[in-house]
């Protein structure tokens, strides 16, 4: 096996440059850095800067490896420069694959990853603002060796999930994980002596817009327990479920109209926890936490959620401790930390408001470690 990695220049360099190193035994554990390193250091003219390079993310073509990594052009905004090599050692610089509107899409794009789906291609990056949280975006359109040209773009999550890696894997499908960030402080988290976990890995598509749609792997229903399920009724009013845990997975689809709102991980006083809603009026989904001293930041997660007038709405929630995370019809998401205090807030409740739910099922997910 084989890496590339961002390394520095030296000790204490904040100047990024790529290395190679091969991995010497089974474990992956004990790597021996090759000889010829760094293997890229020299950052294109055009970046303005020397410390944002990093990140390779490579694949291989007939005509050899193909490498792109995250930088930005001082001042205008995220770079993505795009090098081919015939043996991951000596690397030509073949331009810049896109660049970025700061304004639109941050100051520095970090962690891309870039591959075809279908006839088409996808760029996803991790992008650095200066005014607002950092963020996920994704673009698809069309490659032609040695420029990306854009056609349809979206923001992948809006909470927080973070630098997602994605691999083909052997069965062809595109999987991808990422880092869910921590909303409660610095000093609580080095209190519970542990920081971020990873987001349950999603297979990657694009619909007939090519937008790009998300869905839990298949093996995820391997673990799921007791089985709660509701059939279509009106909803003007609120429903409580009795599920008793904080690991559940739930699929609900609604009619397009009026508000609905799922609360769950709550306590039996109906504090903590958190509501998912969505509003047929507003077009959006949100994730509001319910006791707000316990995060850094209060603010309620929002995705615009548009449906076609021919469209259903389709939930797909996961809950596992602390990790909330929701995909709506495949293609809007919001990743929440909630902490739930005690093994006690488990109250789960449906409400409406003019609405109609078609079905409702609800699993308790066994560990995946026996």
């Amino acid at each position: 096996p084989t890496v590339i990695y961002t390394a520095t220049s030296g000790p204490g360099s904040q100047v990024q440059v790529q290395a190679l190193a091969t991995g010497s035994g089974e474990d992956l554990v004990h790597w021996v850095r090759h000889p010829a390193n760094p293997v890229l250091s020299e950052v294109p003219a055009i970046s303005g800067q020397q410390r944002d390079f990093r990140d390779p993310f490579v694949w291989r073509e007939d005509d050899g490896w193909y490498m792109v990594l995250g930088c930005r052009i001082e001042g205008n905004g995220g770079m993505i420069p795009l090098y081919r090599s015939p043996d991951l050692v000596d690397w030509e610089y073949l331009g810049p694959m896109i660049t970025g509107d700061v304004d639109k899409h941050g100051r520095m794009w970090e962690c891309p990853n870039f591959f075809k789906l279908g006839d088409k291609w996808v760029l996803y990056f991790s992008s650095i603002h200066d005014d607002r949280t950092n963020t996920v975006y994704w673009i698809s359109g069309d490659f032609d060796g040695r420029r990306f040209h854009p056609e349809t773009d979206g923001v992948l999550d809006y909470g927080y999930y973070y630098a997602p890696l994605c691999i083909e894997d052997s069965q062809g499908r595109r999987l991808m994980w990422g880092w869910l960030r921590e909303g409660r402080s610095i000093s609580e988290q080095v209190n519970a002596n542990w920081s971020g976990v990873q987001a349950i890995p999603r297979v990657l598509s694009l619909d007939s817009q090519q937008r790009l749609v998300m869905e839990t792997v298949a093996e995820l229903a391997g673990i799921r327990g007791a089985h709660t399920q509701l059939g279509a009724q009106d909803l003007n009013g609120e429903i409580p479920l009795d599920c008793g845990s904080l690991s559940l997975e739930l699929r609900a689809s609604f009619a397009a109209q009026g508000q609905v709102a799922l609360g769950l991980a709550q306590a039996a006083d109906g504090s903590y926890g958190a509501d998912i809603s969505w509003d047929a009026a507003t077009q959006e989904l949100t994730v509001t936490r319910r006791d707000n001293s316990l995060f850094n930041d209060s603010e309620p997660c929002v995705a615009p959620h548009e449906l076609a007038a021919d469209e259903t709405l389709d939930l797909l929630v996961l809950l596992d401790g602390s990790v909330l995370e929701i995909i709506a019809n495949g293609r809007s998401s919001i990743t929440s930390r909630i902490y739930p205090p005690d093994a006690g807030c488990t109250g789960l409740a449906l409400t409406g408001a003019g609405a109609r739910m078609n079905s409702l099922d609800v699993w308790q997910m066994q560990p995946i470690f026996p």
